[in-house]
């Protein structure tokens, strides 16, 4: 525990959060996981919080689109600043997103209430307006997921030896999650490593236990999202300032 409460300190410092509210957003998500658990004791509220259009599922849409919004605006501040390739992957990154809080809800279909076009409805698993329910989009999209929750997890404790800097500039902080988030990607990796090899019937309780998973992974991109933001933007703000005082000085010596 030492271990996790050592990572969770310095990555606090290295991002600028107090090591209070680091240590809260290491654990919200495996607290709010076990959690989850205990209330499949009542099986109707477990039905009413994790079911389709639940409370789960809203919040976990709502952090993915806040996460696309974050990710496209972490891509124009990198733009902004020439870093092609690293804009390039963020805005990457941000088509996928889009592309997954679209899914979510079904692009707003059982919003709106229109219904699933007969062609999609045939090879749709669910029958409805969505792709990663049709074919083995779901199993790419699970597996993509599984190692992200990994990715999460490990990466910053070996990233010393995975020395990412030689890629790019900034590829560490732009590709790394703090750890203190690594709780947030312990949970969708876990659930999926295990949905994967040891409870791979689907059901019920399993399958709408998933949607916390999702939710955490959700969680945890928008918040590493969102670091990133407040980063680049500091800054951009610092690279103005010393640009006026340069103007400044330079106007003065001549």
């Amino acid at each position: 525990m030492s271990f996790i409460n050592d990572l969770i300190r310095r990555s606090a410092k290295q991002w600028d959060v107090s090591p209070r509210l680091a240590t809260w957003l290491f654990w919200i998500a495996p607290v709010g996981a076990i959690a989850m658990v205990l209330l499949r004791i009542d099986k109707d509220l477990f039905r009413l919080m994790l079911g389709e259009d639940g409370p789960v599922e809203w919040v976990q849409f709502s952090l993915f689109a806040a996460a696309f919004v974050a990710a496209g605006t972490v891509t124009m501040l990198l733009r902004a600043d020439r870093r092609w390739l690293q804009a390039g992957l963020y805005a990457v990154a941000t088509v996928g997103l889009f592309f997954i809080a679209g899914e979510e809800i079904s692009w707003g279909q059982r919003v709106v209430g229109w219904e699933t076009p007969a062609e999609l409805a045939a090879i749709n698993k669910q029958n409805e307006t969505t792709l990663h329910n049709i074919g083995k989009t779901l199993l790419v999209m699970n597996s993509v997921m599984m190692l992200v929750g990994m990715w999460g997890v490990f990466a910053y404790p070996l990233k010393d030896r995975l020395r990412l800097d030689r890629l790019f500039a900034g590829a560490e902080r732009l590709l790394v999650p703090p750890f203190f988030l690594a709780g947030a990607f312990a949970v969708i990796g876990l659930y999926k490593l295990v949905r994967f090899t040891i409870w791979i019937p689907s059901g019920f309780t399993i399958t709408k236990y998933g949607e916390w998973a999702e939710l955490s992974l959700a969680f945890g991109i928008c918040a590493f999202a969102v670091l990133n933001v407040r980063r680049l933007s500091a800054e951009a703000r610092t690279r103005r300032a010393r640009a006026r005082m340069a103007s400044v000085d330079g106007e003065l010596t001549a």
